[in-house]
């Protein structure tokens, strides 16, 4: 192989790499249904109701719920609508993040992290508008009970470590020790090829 082309190899490969090693680097999000299964989507949330979006907190949305199929009868219910939340409380909003307006009505299929918050993405959140066909599926559902209140959920991020990701610094630096490293032994087996 000639130097040169071995050279261009190298810088592209320590210039293309780290980018697409990082965890971040597709963010697209997908739902993987056209016309989602009602009742599949119930049986894997730990909260499905249907709600008025009021107001919210940074990366929340507070709903006066109307009915519940799945989850507490809590007259209203807290639900996170963005993946990130950081430690000075602003948001990393992503294509995963449903858009909420405040005042429209919902089917929300919500799930439980393990700080008892309860989080919807995109795909788990209908305009209600668009969602009977579902909600003929799920029955008639349940009225939430007057007056009972859910207790304030920790909107605090995530613990260090439950989603650990290599930060882009490192992951940089895996690349350029391992094309050090196969460099190294490149030129090793060249002069081990000259020699004999």
């Amino acid at each position: 192989m000639r130097p040169w082309l071995l050279r261009l190899a190298a810088i592209a490969l320590l210039l293309g790499l780290p980018p697409a090693l990082s965890p971040k680097s597709a963010s697209a999000c997908v739902c993987v249904y056209v016309y989602p299964d009602p009742l599949a989507l119930l049986d894997e949330a730990d909260a499905v109701v249907v709600g008025k979006a009021g107001a919210g907190a940074i990366g929340s949305v507070e709903f006066q719920v109307y009915r519940v199929w799945k989850g507490a009868a809590y007259a209203t219910r807290t639900i996170v609508t963005v993946n990130e939340i950081h430690d000075d409380g602003s948001v990393s909003r992503t294509s995963c993040d449903p858009r909420i307006d405040r005042g429209e009505e919902y089917l929300i299929y919500a799930r439980e992290d393990s700080a008892g918050t309860l989080r919807a993405s995109t795909c788990h959140v209908f305009q209600l508008a668009y969602a009977q066909e579902q909600l003929e599926a799920l029955g008639e559902g349940e009225p939430p009970v007057p007056g009972l209140e859910p207790p304030v959920p920790d909107l605090a991020p995530a613990e260090a470590g439950s989603d650990a990701e290599i930060p882009a610094w490192a992951s940089g630096l895996l690349v350029v020790a391992g094309v050090g490293l196969a460099g190294a032994g490149l030129v090793a087996v060249r002069r081990r090829a000259r020699e004999t």
